[in-house]
């Protein structure tokens, strides 16, 4: 376990310095500059000090290494938009509540889902299938901000239930259309994997045995079936943190929760350029965290499995 831990670890270093190269080069790609959003157009010589003060006259191989210094050293460097913070207390303040609102996004999504694929693959070729399988589909191909939209329209401004956006914490009303608009595609994502996963399994020669030695159906289905059809389920998780960071961006937006995924729009459209570097190393760590920890998790679903 420790050399398998060694090795991607160190695997995890060339994969940060691909996602740091490519990052720089697109933003310095994007035409335009920090400033050029100014509600009154800078005068030439500001500017030219402006850019002086944050190395943007210097070469673009210079600034790819003076940041990259400066991040290795944990020094993410000051925002060009907001001045009077730097970019470590931007991700301070706005991260956390993202990451509350995809941990309970992901919570729904794992919660909906495997439910939805385990009565889709018991009750195969029934009406609970195709019901199952209509909002597997209705899930995968409505994008996430439509279904946001499209929770704001119903349940708030049509229906008057909840708030049309706001963040007060986990606890208040105001976080559940967020998290079902970003939760939504994993979970029918889940329910789709499983479902095949599951058909698989209950065919085998164990889950025939267990039956035949009377064991009753839920038993053999949750203890014998769902526990050997989780390994695809827990591949597919890893990749599904990537959908909920980028479903953060434009959900965020709409529904007015001050995370990190709203900031980040925010910052595009400002061109700042150390938010942007910074966050985009933020999400690379934790989507290489997580599928590291979904290869570890194999261990515990199957017991044939072994990192030596």
């Amino acid at each position: 376990m420790g050399a398998y831990l060694t090795r991607r670890l160190l695997l995890a270093i060339p994969t940060m310095a691909i996602v740091y190269t490519l990052a720089f080069l697109l933003v310095h790609a994007t035409p335009g500059g920090p400033w050029d959003n100014a509600e009154k157009p800078l005068a030439p010589q500001v500017l030219a000090n402006l850019k002086a003060k944050y190395h943007l006259d210097d070469p673009l191989w210079k600034q790819y290494v003076l940041y990259l210094g400066n991040a290795v050293h944990g020094s993410l460097g000051p925002s060009y938009v907001n001045t009077s913070q730097d970019v470590a207390e931007i991700i301070r303040e706005f991260f956390p509540v993202s990451m509350q609102l995809g941990a309970a996004a992901m919570v729904f999504a794992i919660a909906t889902g495997i439910p939805l694929g385990t009565l889709a693959a018991v009750y195969r070729n029934t009406p609970l299938d195709y019901a199952a399988t209509g909002i597997v589909v209705i899930g995968i191909s409505i994008p996430n901000y439509v279904m946001a939209t499209l929770l704001v329209t119903v349940f708030a401004v049509l229906l008057h239930w909840l708030p049309t956006g706001g963040w007060r914490g986990l606890l208040d009303a105001r976080v559940l259309i967020p998290m079902v608009a970003i939760g939504f595609r994993p979970a029918t994502t889940l329910a789709r994997y499983l479902r095949a996963s599951l058909l698989e399994v209950l065919h085998q020669d164990y889950i025939r045995t267990a039956r035949a030695k009377g064991l009753a159906g839920s038993r053999v289905v949750v203890r014998h079936g769902v526990r050997n059809a989780l390994t695809p389920i827990a591949t597919v998780s890893g990749f599904l943190v990537a959908d909920v960071i980028t479903g953060s961006f434009f959900v965020e937006t709409i529904t007015r929760v001050p995370g990190i995924g709203r900031y980040f729009v925010t910052a595009t459209t400002g061109r700042d350029y150390p938010v942007l570097l910074a966050l985009a190393l933020l999400f690379a760590v934790i989507i290489i965290t997580m599928n590291l920890l979904v290869d570890l998790s194999y261990a515990l679903i199957d017991p044939q499995v072994r990192y030596t």
